[in-house]
């Protein structure tokens, strides 16, 4: 009886009401699609572990103790995933107690915490993960039968080269113009205006990404460098090449195995890798110093 009153007072769509909040509170689109995501996870959890359909004032704190102790102890999600479900959970309760959903907020009483994050290397291919997507990438121009097919292949071959050579951010390849690419037969370099940090720099261009850049050139004209593409553009590229090579990544797993690869050759030089990073700190770069979860695995099986 008591869930029939309650379900017919708040037979509002939740989801709706909860995102037009956080879009009031300023998050982005991103966020208030993982955040309301997140909350369903709730609620399927309430249903499962009540016995109940599942309505904020139905909630108390033993239900939120509860779906932490699943979360961490029976499905041992992740510390950043356990962060941003708690996260939500937070602005989900805030939201109920504020529209008046609820009278009592059970998540200020549940005394959940976050968990800290394990510093771990960053994701990165290895040097056969990373021969497959080259290949892919290859490959996608040989066998492109039309001028559009291949103009798209030449460029997608353009923007890897600049991704996994140079370690741009997708953000940066996307705003690059002909004016910020220097290429000559023996050497090259693309400079960067605006990255990251709004921290202006130029990274030298390796052999493989100048002949890619060059091929591409031959085929496009003036203004933006790729046809004023777009982020959402680019890591469908991604996508695509993950599907063909069965290697998953995307354009800043390709920044990553940039760095390890200048670590690599350089012997460890920190202050090389930084600099072609553009990083700000040492210490962002250090991150790529820790130990993949392979090499902890290959440490083990020597034992």
């Amino acid at each position: 009886m008591l869930q029939q009153i309650i379900q017919e007072d708040y037979s509002q769509d939740f989801e709706a009401l909860f995102s037009d909040y956080l879009e009031e509170k300023g998050n982005s689109e991103k966020t208030i699609k993982t955040y309301c995501s997140s909350v369903r996870g709730f609620e399927r959890f309430f249903a499962d572990h009540t016995g109940q359909t599942f309505a904020p004032e139905l909630v108390i704190p033993k239900d939120l103790r509860a779906y932490q102790q699943e979360c961490n102890q029976v499905e041992h999600c992740a510390a950043a995933t356990w962060n941003l479900r708690l996260n939500a959970l937070k602005s989900f309760f805030e939201f109920a107690f504020e529209k008046k959903l609820v009278f009592v907020n059970p998540f200020e009483k549940a005394g959940l915490k976050l968990r800290k994050k394990q510093k771990e290397a960053p994701r990165s291919l290895d040097r056969n993960e990373f021969a497959r997507v080259e290949r892919a990438v290859e490959l996608q121009v040989n066998i492109a039968r039309t001028l559009t097919q291949r103009r798209r292949a030449v460029r997608n071959k353009a923007m890897f080269g600049l991704l996994s050579y140079a370690g741009l951010r997708v953000g940066e390849l996307c705003e690059l113009r002909h004016s910020n690419l220097l290429l000559g037969e023996r050497k090259g370099r693309v400079d960067i205006e605006h990255g990251k940090t709004d921290k202006e720099g130029s990274v030298p261009l390796a052999r493989e990404a100048r002949v890619a850049i060059s091929e591409w050139l031959e085929l496009n004209g003036d203004g933006p460098l790729f046809d004023g593409i777009t982020e959402r553009q680019v890591q469908h590229f991604c996508e695509e090449i993950s599907a063909l090579s069965g290697v998953k990544f995307t354009p800043h797993t390709l920044r990553h195995t940039f760095v390890y690869r200048v670590l690599e050759t350089t012997g460890g030089n920190l202050s090389m890798a930084k600099e072609l990073a553009r990083h700000n700190r040492l210490e962002q770069t250090a991150r790529y110093g820790l130990p993949h979860e392979e090499d902890k695995q290959r440490a083990v099986e020597n034992l």
